[in-house]
C-alpha cells in the first residue's frame, strides 16, 4: 500500500491513484477520490478533469470521507488490534 496515498488520505485530501492493489484499497472510487487505469495518461486526464469538475464543497466532502476510510480501516487502534490478534494467534 503507497505510504502517500495513506498519507493523502489522513490528510483528509481526494486522491487520484492508479486501480491496482494496494491503491484500490485505499480509495473508493467517485466517493473518496478517483480510481484510473494503470499507464493510461488518457484516464489520469479524465480522473483529474473530473475532480476540477467538482465545486469546492463537493471536493471537501471527498476528502473528508477519505479521512473517515482512513480513521475506520487504518487508524493506530485498528492495526494495534490487528497486530495483537495476530500475536494472540502465534501464542
Amino acid at each position: 500500500m503507497p505510504r502517500i496515498v495513506l498519507e493523502g488520505v489522513a490528510m483528509g485530501k481526494p486522491i487520484i491513484t492508479t486501480n491496482v492493489p494496494g491503491c484500490r484499497e485505499t480509495v473508493e472510487d467517485n466517493v473518496t477520490g478517483y480510481l484510473v487505469a494503470a499507464k493510461d495518461v488518457n484516464d489520469l486526464h479524465q480522473g483529474m478533469q473530473k475532480f476540477m469538475e467538482l465545486d469546492v464543497q463537493q471536493q471537501r466532502e471527498m476528502g473528508a470521507r477519505g479521512r473517515e476510510k482512513a480513521e475506520m480501516e487504518f487508524g493506530e487502534y485498528k492495526i494495534a488490534d490487528e497486530i495483537y490478534e495476530i500475536i494472540e494467534s502465534c501464542l
